[in-house]
């Protein structure tokens, strides 16, 4: 129905200027609520990335070594050139600036902003393109700038003439807020770079000192260090006990720690083992700077050893990269070939092409670095290559192996570096303190059980968000602390907490904080998936238990749900709860309350924020322990990390 127009009582003609203004159309609420989502999402992603930064322990889920999200961070477009701050800072001020300007604004943006606007969207597009072209999709990055795009559209869909807002107070808003928004993040910036200093310095200095307390023990009797297998040699060699035996033996006659071949002396102040990746862009970064010093330096001997992110050769790993196990394979098949000097032409070679080849160019490169291709391949593919590789795999789980590149000097793990000038620093101030030139017989670095629980020891403590509704096993004076964030239908989150309730029990000093973090995307905000259909009903009935009776219930319930954990339905529950004296009734009106529910987000939530990406994530004393197990072996450390943690003030 059309409306009658009627003339103003009031003409036009005798209003003040600003009131003319004030009455142009202007978008509606809705244009202005949906860009606000979308400048509200591309900050809050922003924001995300940034944290990963500017919060110690901070850690997104799939964004660990080797993701996607890390290797963007890592590159060129990564960083802003000269500040070398994340690109994530400049995208946080500028969509909050955004933000202010358009909400300021009511949606209609005067036209320098406009323009704002529009480049905004050309530099999403810049970023996109280059995400899909280089190969790494960082997700994060990705809804940020499709929130942008879709932030763009609905500004010019509520585009309308004349601006709300004055030009002058419209950039004076946006620059205003930016700049603000950028000192933010710049103090804030430079405390957690401060923080992050102040920690790789302790950790610098106690390697140091590790490393300098190692070059005063005596020499000790060892077995011969094997020779490296020459082309003539190649099948005895293939006989030799691996030095995966060697490793696991930690008696004081055990082999010499190096690789089959070595550059430099065989008795050199600085003994350097890098157990590395061919495709691991942190190895390459380290090898920048170990290689040309292992060069140029007659103090430094240097020897190799592989642990491939590729399941082919280590199923041990995730297979981050395709092709590491083969150019792991073809560094060997040189040492075979052509002894010292053959294996590091080869490796320097495979470092300088990111472990890259093909069938079509590998033979041609070989041929240049002085190999004959045809036989070089028939060794590369035979089964001692293989053989040495998984024996290389083996040592490095042997001795705890986490990440590459793990570096040893004078069998000490070096910790504390993040680049390659703090890497340098360390080899510099390790060759002022002149230590004596020794062999490989008298490195012994430790094992994985000692290693996991000096990464344990060596963390920051973190500070966890609390558990509004917690329902803690052990007493609340407890000198030991323990939180652990599973899903009742996952593996080794059972196997976890059945070690760590068997030891509350025993002792009288432990506190255990079970919260739970399932994985399905139906309750859980972190998720994207439902990995395990059952686990939001399971942790609903152990927060149901607990509102009902409270922590005696709480883990009547857990202790049943963890030993039903693949046969978990409603009505299995159901019938279980008279033996576990429970009212059916009251746990049926819990199960489905929204409290329960927020509960259960809350801490997905609080899981997300701290940076979890796999289950269990345990803490001990807010100390985040990133393995709990010795990888071979399964053998909980659990106890003895209590023991340390009992004794800490």
């Amino acid at each position: 129905m059309s409306r009658k127009k009627h003339k103003s009582a009031h003409p036009a003609t005798h209003r003040p200027a600003a009131t003319v203004a004030a009455a142009q159309p202007s978008p509606g609420a809705a244009f202005v609520l949906l860009g606000g989502l979308a400048l509200l999402t591309s900050a809050g992603m922003s924001l995300m990335l940034a944290l990963t930064s500017l919060a110690a322990g901070f850690k997104l889920p799939g964004c660990g070594a080797g993701s996607d999200c890390a290797r963007a961070a890592a590159s060129a477009w990564g960083k802003l050139p000269g500040v070398q701050w994340p690109v994530s800072y400049l995208g946080l001020a500028f969509f909050l600036a955004m933000l202010a300007v358009w909400l300021r604004s009511g949606g209609n943006f005067a036209g320098p902003v406009r323009g704002m606007v529009w480049a905004g969207g050309f530099t999403s597009a810049v970023f996109v393109g280059v995400m899909f072209s280089s190969g790494y999709v960082c997700n994060y990055c990705l809804v940020a700038h499709l929130a942008n795009f879709a932030f763009l559209a609905v500004a010019e869909l509520s585009r309308r003439p004349g601006a709300t807002l004055p030009t002058g107070q419209s950039l004076a808003t946006l620059l205003g807020v930016f700049i603000m928004a950028t000192g933010g993040l710049a103090i804030a910036d430079v405390q957690a770079r401060r923080a992050a200093d102040a920690a790789a310095a302790r950790q610098q200095d106690e390697t140091i000192q590790k490393i300098t307390q190692a070059a005063t023990r005596p020499a000790i009797a060892t077995q011969p260090a094997p020779v490296a297998a020459t082309r003539e040699a190649a099948a005895p060699a293939a006989t030799q006990p691996s030095s995966s035996t060697v490793a696991a033996d930690d008696s004081p006659a055990r082999r010499p720690f190096t690789g089959r071949y070595r550059r430099g002396p065989e008795k050199a102040p600085l003994r350097i083992v890098m157990i590395t990746d061919y495709q691991c862009p942190d190895c390459l970064m380290a090898e920048g700077v170990i290689d040309p010093l292992s060069r140029s330096r007659s103090d430094i001997s240097l020897s190799i050893k592989h642990f491939p992110f590729n399941t082919p050769c280590n199923p041990t790993a995730p297979d981050l990269h395709k092709n590491a196990c083969w150019a792991a394979r073809a560094a060997e098949a040189a040492g075979i070939l052509g002894g010292d000097e053959g294996f590091f032409r080869m490796h320097r070679w495979l470092f300088e092409h990111k472990g890259s080849f093909t069938d079509q160019d590998f033979p041609p490169a070989l041929s240049s670095l002085g190999f004959d291709p045809v036989e070089f391949q028939r060794v590369m593919q035979t089964g001692e290559t293989l053989e040495r590789v998984k024996a290389d795999i083996a040592e490095a789980l042997d001795l705890g192996i986490y990440i590459t590149p793990m570096i040893f000097i004078n069998g000490v793990e070096v910790k504390g570096w993040r680049s390659t000038v703090e890497l340098g620093q360390i080899i510099d101030r390790l060759s002022a303190a002149a230590p004596p030139p020794m062999g490989p017989e008298n490195d012994r670095p430790p094992l994985a059980t000692a290693k996991i629980i000096s990464d344990w020891r060596d963390q920051a403590p973190r500070q966890i968000p609390e558990d509004k509704q917690a329902w803690p096993l052990g007493p609340s004076d407890a000198k030991v602390r323990i939180v652990l964030f599973g899903d009742y239908a996952e593996e080794v989150t059972t196997l976890a907490d059945r070690v760590i309730c068997e030891l509350v029990r025993k002792r009288g000093d432990v506190r255990y904080h079970f919260r739970p973090f399932p994985f399905d995307s139906d309750c859980n905000p972190a998720m994207k998936d439902k990995r395990f259909p059952m686990s939001c009903r399971a942790a609903a009935a152990a927060e149901a238990a607990g509102v009902v009776g409270g922590a005696d219930a709480f883990w009547k319930m857990h202790d049943w749900l963890m030993n039903n954990r693949n046969q978990y339905d409603d009505a299995r529950l159901l019938r279980a709860l008279g033996d576990l004296g429970l009212d059916p009734a009251a746990i049926r009106a819990a199960l489905d309350a929204p409290d329960t529910k927020a509960a259960i987000e809350l801490d997905g939530a609080t899981g997300q924020r701290i940076g979890l990406k796999s289950i269990p994530m345990i803490f001990i004393n807010e100390k985040f322990v990133s393995r709990w197990r010795v990888p071979k072996t399964n053998e909980s450390l659990l106890a003895q990390m209590l023991d340390e943690a009992a004794k800490m003030p």
